[in-house]
């Protein structure tokens, strides 16, 4: 934002994917949002960027006294199950586990 000399064009700042997605279908302006996300959107048009946007990896924090439990694990696995569809992988490792994608 600072490189671009956007800093002071901010309108929404948020942590929330959805809710910034939300806004830019609502046409509240431009969003840097996941394209597998936004793909969804028939509405959104891709802004064409001068140099490509750096990748962010996705985390999922379990508190280790809690990771052993069986439905924290049935949810952690969805989870991974879920981003490993939506961004293609077969296999993702978490806290040094492998979990396999559901389908593989």
């Amino acid at each position: 934002m600072r490189e671009a000399d956007l800093a002071g064009a901010v309108w929404m700042r948020t942590a929330s994917t959805r809710a910034l997605l939300r806004a830019a279908v609502a046409g509240a302006g431009i969003a840097l949002l996941p394209d597998v996300f936004a793909a969804r959107e028939r509405t959104l048009v891709q802004v064409p960027v001068p140099q490509p946007i750096p990748p962010r990896t996705p985390w999922l924090l379990v508190h280790r006294d809690l990771r052993a439990l069986a439905p924290v694990r049935a949810v952690s696995g969805w989870v991974v199950a879920t981003f490993a569809e939506l961004l293609g992988k077969r296999r993702s490792s978490v806290a040094g586990q492998e979990w396999e994608a559901e389908g593989s």
